[in-house]
């Protein structure tokens, strides 16, 4: 069964990449100082990079990209995204990337995954959803950069479907 669950998972990561499914937001007060929370789960932009989201109202004009990567470890040092033409480079906000086993209760799969957040702007991060082409840039220390397609045409990843619903629950100004 373990198998099985871990095959429909990995499934879900490859199909993903092209599909308007996936995890709704999920709204919370914050109970220390009673902020209001939204947040996101990584989903697929390409095969091996995931896009999470996370706003809070403390930060009203930001929203913390998490940015994922599997199948090795890798210190992600700096992330822009592309908006048509126009490149936005975003801000660490994390001082080291967080390294990780995806699963780490399995002995059948061992899924390296690393993750920093970065900030943008909610401007920009409508300016990028709204683009007919928009990508993004991961540059890591070792590993040169990767880079993940959210939208290209009529072609949508799972990320960016996501944070279509994402950004859909910010409050509106």
């Amino acid at each position: 069964m373990k198998k099985f669950i871990t095959a429909a998972l990995m499934a879900l990561f490859i199909t993903g990449c092209s599909s308007n499914f996936g995890l709704n937001p999920e709204t919370s007060i914050d109970n220390f100082d009673g902020s209001k929370v939204i947040t996101l789960q990584p989903h697929g932009a390409d095969c091996c990079i995931s896009v999470g989201a996370l706003w809070t109202s403390k930060s009203p004009d930001y929203v913390e990209l998490n940015l994922v990567t599997y199948a090795k470890y890798m210190n992600l040092e700096t992330a822009e995204v592309k908006a048509d033409k126009d490149v936005i480079n975003l801000q660490a906000l994390d001082t080291i990337t967080k390294l990780e086993q995806m699963y780490p209760e399995s002995t059948s799969v061992n899924m390296p995954t690393s993750t920093r957040g970065f900030a943008i702007s909610i401007a920009d991060l409508r300016k990028l959803l709204a683009a007919n082409t928009s990508m993004i840039r991961i540059t890591t220390l070792s590993d040169g950069s990767l880079t993940g397609t959210l939208k290209d045409g009529n072609k949508s990843s799972a990320a960016y479907f996501a944070l279509q619903r994402f950004i859909s629950q910010l409050p509106q100004k």
